[in-house]
């Protein structure tokens, strides 16, 4: 009977022509029944075994279960040797019911040293899924920071592929223009290149000639018509705003290039050159360069106001020394710097013409007329100007939405270039923090707060917005009434004195900036400053949008000097503003219109001398035009 059994577990593997799995081990019967359990050899696991009894027919057999493949990475490794089949015991004298094996779901994985299943005769192979891996990750969002606008432009400057020209109506100078202006620009990824020549051609002036001939006491009216306007081409510096833009990356990317006509510039945190801008002088043209790279262990700024005459430049190093020990982004943030700003040409005092002679000795007060040159430009003694510090920062907050880093200044002048001058410095505590929202778009903010403690003959961020206007008269007017006899100061007499004045007064110093935007989408930046030396208060506002294919705009309000914060919007002689509009109704029609008000200096030519105030006075403008081409 044993032997029967056997043969029939055997069956389905002989009718497919394979070698037998070895037979189960051997069964001994412990009771004789209806129901009979097997008690397995030691050492073995048997399946359960029913007997039928005598007389019942033959129960269905169940069907075969069905048996994956299993893939050639998962079957187990076959045995070296497979073991000899045991030999059949011979059958009994007396014939037992053929038992019918009720097979139990194997456990999973086959045993060790164990032949892999193979699939029963008749069988069909089921497919089997690709496992499927575990979802990827989204790339991290890259953190936003940086200047968050373009604080700083005079126009609006479109960097895109494109070709244009344009031509439309230009006022400035009490004259009207004719402006032509051909345009080229590239944009790769994070490289801008854009080229241009700005054309004014006179078509009339109710101003007086600045360089009148002798007869000549009217205005211009149609005198120069068809001329270019001389101040656009007058000095070497001036041929370098046929490059329009240069630039690759943002402002605190690790490489930073921007050559053209400027943004504004700064230099680490402010203390020494905070938002220079070299074109706030409407007859004056600079196209200056701003260079930044860092990485994890030192970094580099560097600016120029001028690529021809290289007058105004700043320049930073720093290193983090704990990066070269440490892999935290705290000792990666953790930096120590040195910084340097100078002027080659900084006025020291005016140039005045001869006084003329006076009948009665010491009866005569001076005049003090300042003189002015060839291009009516005011003429000044001039020095080396330098100022220099120290500074360190550290990040004490550093998550993928927000960074906030302390920071410590010192900052003063190191030479002056003026006998018997009483310069000064001052200490900053700051903290810069930004903050991100969002993902596409990203929301990004940023938060400035410095508290300065300032000496007697400093003013910090001294290369500033307005100081290719103050450096030969402060304020513009160099402290006096026009025609008063009053002798003018610089920006730097007024800072430092001289042997016979007393250098500016010190104290407590404030400033508050804060800024939103989008990347190339949305800006928005406020900034206040002011100290307790004075009543006077600094304010800026700047917004821009230029995210519109049909729409680009941006304003900025600067007003310095005031008092009062109802003036602020009065829009008086504190206040410099520009603003531009760029609309696109067809794919190649354009159209831009800009408004500014700047300063200018007063400055005519007689026969005897320099007429005018002689002053920086606001200067009124504004254009249009029609642009035809393509952006790509």
């Amino acid at each position: 009977m044993k032997g029967l059994v056997a043969a029939v577990l055997l069956l389905p593997a002989l009718a497919a022509g394979q070698t037998p799995p070895p037979p189960p081990p051997y069964v001994e019967a412990t009771t004789i029944g209806s129901e009979t359990k097997g008690a397995p050899s030691p050492g073995a696991q048997l399946p359960y075994i029913e007997n039928r009894p005598v007389g019942q027919p033959s129960a269905p057999t169940p069907p075969l279960p069905q048996i994956e493949p299993r893939p050639a990475a998962a079957q187990a490794p076959a045995a070296t040797s497979a073991p000899p089949p045991l030999p059949l015991a011979p059958a009994p004298a007396a014939i037992a019911p053929v038992p019918v094996p009720v097979v139990d779901t194997p456990p999973s994985g086959p045993a060790p040293d164990a032949q892999p299943m193979e699939a029963p005769l008749g069988a069909q192979e089921q497919p089997v899924l690709a496992p499927v891996p575990p979802p990827m990750s989204e790339p991290p969002t890259q953190f936003v920071k940086g200047e968050l606008t373009s604080l700083g432009v005079d126009r609006l400057i479109t960097k895109r592929s494109r070709v244009v020209v344009s031509a439309g109506y230009n006022h400035m100078d009490q004259t009207e223009y004719l402006l032509v202006h051909p345009q080229v620009g590239l944009k790769l990824g994070d490289f801008a290149l854009g080229v241009g020549v700005p054309l004014n051609i006179e078509i009339f002036s109710s101003a007086y000639p600045k360089d009148p001939k002798p007869g000549e006491n009217h205005i211009a009216q149609f005198q120069h018509a068809g001329d270019i306007r001389k101040a656009d081409w007058d000095e070497p510096g001036d041929y370098a705003r046929i490059l329009t833009y240069l630039t690759y990356g943002n402002k605190e990317d690790h490489l930073y290039i921007d050559i053209g006509k400027q943004h504004a510039s700064s230099i680490g945190h402010g203390s020494l050159m905070r938002r220079y801008n070299g074109n706030i002088d409407v007859d004056r043209y600079r196209g200056g360069a701003q260079f930044d790279a860092y990485n994890d262990y030192a970094g580099v700024e560097f600016m120029t106001n001028d690529v021809v005459m290289w007058e105004v430049m700043g320049a930073l190093a720093f290193v983090k020394p704990l990066s070269l020990f440490l892999d935290h982004w705290f000792a990666k943030s953790l930096s120590l710097g040195v910084s340097a700003a100078l002027d080659r040409s900084a006025p020291t005092r005016m140039k005045f013409m001869d006084e003329p002679a006076c009948p009665v000795s010491n009866a005569c007060a001076r005049a003090n007329v300042p003189m002015v040159d060839d291009r009516n430009r005011l003429m000044t003694e001039t020095g080396l100007a330098v100022l220099g510090g120290i500074d360190l920062e550290a990040k004490i907050v550093k998550t993928e939405s927000v960074d906030i880093k302390p920071f410590l200044d010192y900052s003063r002048f190191v030479a002056t270039g003026i006998e018997g001058a009483q310069p000064g410095g001052a200490f900053t505590v700051g903290v810069l923090g930004r903050f991100n929202l969002g993902k596409d778009p990203t929301h990004a903010f940023r938060l400035v707060g410095e508290l300065r403690f300032i000496q007697d003959g400093y003013r910090p961020g001294y290369f500033d917005t307005f100081y290719e206007i103050d450096k030969a008269l402060m304020m513009g007017t160099g402290g006096v009434q026009a025609g008063s006899g009053g002798v003018p100061l610089t920006k730097l007499q007024a800072t430092v004195g001289d042997a016979t004045r007393a250098p500016a007064p010190g104290g407590t110093g404030y400033y508050i900036e804060a800024s939103y935007g989008v990347r190339d989408a949305i800006g928005l930046t406020l900034a206040l400053e002011g100290t307790t030396a004075s009543a006077a208060k600094d304010f800026v506002a700047h917004f821009e949008l230029p995210v519109l294919t049909w729409l680009q705009l941006f304003g900025t309000l600067y007003v310095r000097g005031f008092e009062d914060f109802g003036t602020i919007v009065a829009f008086d002689e504190h206040a410099v503003a520009f603003a531009g509009v760029r609309l696109k109704p067809l794919p190649i029609l354009f159209l831009n219109l800009r408004a500014y008000k700047s300063f200018q200096l007063d400055a005519y030519k007689g026969a005897t001398g320099p007429l005018g105030t002689l002053q920086f006075e606001n200067s009124v403008g504004y254009a249009g035009d029609i642009g035809f081409g393509w952006e790509f």
